[in-house]
């Protein structure tokens, strides 16, 4: 299988709108995140504050990654911001190796992403209520 995970620099954004538009929507009607918003997605990719990855198989468009470098007060974190699928495969086990390459040549020391969870459920009796969780990868 060859994989490719693909960077779209911010002029070339363009190109792939309708694809970029498509996944962004899909991500937002499925978060319960409530101030997530493909404006704020837009606006860093543009300025670059966040980039752009087009996931492929075998030549074949499978959805994208946007992916942003993170620095907190001792080291940097690659945070994954969205994760769009737009085939039949799980694009964070099969490009998992490409993001901690990139990772590691970024400089990075841990893989973040935040995602509702329904385990939270649990923590509901206690008062708290859903709103993320934060996992990592040290590198």
């Amino acid at each position: 299988m060859d994989n490719r995970l693909v960077y779209v620099e911010p002029k070339a954004l363009d190109v792939v709108m309708n694809e970029l538009l498509e996944g962004l929507h899909a991500i937002k009607r499925k978060s319960k995140i409530q101030n997530w918003d493909i404006e704020h997605v837009l606006a860093a990719l543009r300025e670059k504050r966040a980039g752009l990855y087009l996931c492929s198989v075998d030549g074949k468009y499978q959805g994208f990654l946007v992916l942003q470098r993170i620095q907190e007060p001792a080291y940097w974190n690659l945070h994954i911001w969205c994760a769009y699928n737009a085939g039949r495969i799980d694009l964070i086990q099969v490009f998992f190796s490409h993001i901690k390459d990139l990772a590691r040549a970024l400089g990075c020391k841990n893989i973040t992403l935040k995602s509702t969870r329904r385990w939270s459920r649990r923590l509901k009796t206690y008062g708290f209520q859903e709103s993320y969780t934060e996992v990592y990868l040290e590198i």
